[in-house]
């Protein structure tokens, strides 16, 4: 795993030796002697550890520590580096968030020590939002063949590591929190927090002290501070959703902190510095709440830089296979068993519409698993099925009894070859005898059915 490491100095020299030195190690390493161009790079690319210089004209260690820290929050750690150490300089760094404290005279071997801590908890950090996320690149729910989806993860490639709003429409199920996390996985925000938080799962008062936090005696009940779900999100990724929901004094409120990249708790009187990408999700439609009046159009268009529709599974049929084996092995795993699914059971698994979606199927398979011992029959689809939807696969039991002429005729020519090919052992010449067709005619139905 790559791991890069940003130097600042004002001395050249310091610069240059110490990014050999690491480069040598095996780092990535882009080194700058300008504190301000150095945020500069911070702001474009992603650097989990940065080295910086104590003493420097434009700015200095500590100064450039606190708006790293202010920024990026423990997405990026900070080692201070001087000529100059005490006891009392390294207390402070610290306490303001530094990772360690490396005085040039030292040994290079203990700043190389530092570093491989540094990493060591970058890797853990980037292991724990995977297993924690259950996403990654060879994920098969990120897969697809579907021309919509396919033009979304375009769309993806494009945003992921800039700092844009997104906001991810769909109906319900479609799996809008999925493609969230995915964003933020791609992105150089991937490290840092990825923070949730669903409108509906909150009345509206309790929803505003969540998002922005309170502060102690605020309001009844108000025991201790405490750091809202904005805050949480510093230096990652904020994801809101059901943004439909959310009440317009709110929106006003969350306006302000993403124009003026501050927030301020309630019953405080202190802005803080805050830094986070905003990623929304709604199943309403958002331009029909504005011509209501339920929605502000200029919070609408805030949190609209960029936009993704995802269709609904029955419009993404193709993908269907992919997600099915998916959640099947996904299940199999998780509880240890292994289910025998019959072809009449994936024929209905293909053919269901799936009103709820991606989050259905997952549902359907899951309760399959936890129901079923070994081979799973119509009627345990049916009961892993909810009763008010079970109409839509009695509907495709009847359609499926009435077929069409040209459905019926290519059913039988298929079972018809079939068992001329197993019983001739696969003789073309037999076949065509038997069946009073040229060897021709024969050897095109044979490739028709894939019968090879």
């Amino acid at each position: 795993m790559e791991f890069k490491v940003l130097i600042v100095d004002d001395e050249n020299e310091f610069v240059e030796v110490y990014s050999l030195l690491l480069k040598q190690r095996g780092y990535k390493v882009k080194g700058v002697t300008s504190p301000i161009e150095a945020i500069d790079i911070l702001n474009d690319e992603y650097y989990p550890l940065v080295m910086v210089d104590l003493v420097m004209p434009e700015m200095d260690g500590i100064e450039f520590l606190k708006k790293v820290k202010s920024r990026f929050g423990n997405s990026v750690e900070v080692i201070i580096v001087t000529g100059f150490g005490t006891i009392e300089n390294a207390v402070n760094a610290i306490k303001l968030g530094a990772f360690s404290y490396y005085i040039k005279s030292s040994n290079p071997e203990s700043l190389i020590s530092e570093i491989e801590k540094a990493k060591k908890i970058y890797e853990l950090k980037e292991e724990n939002f995977t297993l924690k996320s259950g996403l990654s690149e060879d994920d098969v729910l990120l897969k697809t063949t579907d021309p919509k989806m396919i033009e979304i993860y375009n769309i993806i490639d494009k945003v992921a590591n800039s700092d844009c709003s997104v906001l991810i429409t769909g109906e319900s199920g479609t799996g809008k929190e999925v493609i969230a996390k995915y964003i933020h996985k791609r992105s150089k925000r991937s490290i840092a927090p990825f923070v949730p938080i669903n409108c509906k799962a909150y009345p509206v008062t309790l929803l505003e002290s969540e998002l922005f936090g309170y502060e102690k005696g605020a309001f009844t009940g108000a025991l201790a501070c405490k750091a809202g779900k904005i805050e949480e999100a510093n230096g990652g990724t904020l994801f809101i959703d059901e943004i439909g929901e959310l009440d317009q004094e709110i929106q006003v409120k969350l306006l302000r902190v993403l124009e003026t990249k501050t927030v301020e708790r309630l019953g405080a009187n202190k802005k803080r510095e805050i830094d986070f990408r905003l990623i929304s999700a709604t199943n309403r439609d958002l331009e029909k709440a504005i011509e209501e009046g339920d929605f502000r159009l200029d919070f609408y268009y805030r949190i609209n830089t960029v936009s993704m529709h995802l269709p609904p599974l029955r419009e993404r049929k193709n993908d269907l296979p992919n997600l099915i084996n998916f959640f099947i092995d996904k299940f199999s795993r998780k509880m240890n068993k292994v289910l025998d699914f019959s072809s009449d059971v994936l024929d209905i698994l293909m053919n269901y519409e799936y009103p709820g979606n991606i989050r259905e199927l997952k549902n359907i398979i899951e309760r399959i698993f936890i129901l079923c011992e070994e081979n799973v029959s119509r009627d345990d689809i049916l009961r892993c099925i909810q009763s008010k939807n079970q109409n839509k696969i009695k509907d495709f039991d009847e359609k499926k009894e009435i077929l069409t002429f040209e459905e019926a005729k290519e059913n039988f020519e298929r079972e018809y070859f079939k068992r001329l090919y197993e019983y001739t052992k696969g003789n073309l010449s037999a076949i065509s005898k038997l069946s009073g067709l040229s060897r021709r005619q024969v050897f095109n139905k044979v490739k028709k059915f894939s019968l090879k």
